[in-house]
């Protein structure tokens, strides 16, 4: 997660939280076991 500029439709740029797919290739898929605390039940 980083913080970099976005457009908006209006064409506005604001500040905001961005997520990219750098490094996601070795990460497990958790969403069918609830979140973070459903995976950690599992570890």
């Amino acid at each position: 997660m980083s913080i970099s500029k976005v457009e908006l439709a209006d064409g506005g740029w604001v500040s905001a939280f961005i997520c990219d797919a750098i490094g996601l290739e070795d990460d497990k898929e958790i969403t069918s076991l609830g979140g973070w605390r459903g995976y950690l039940a599992t570890i």
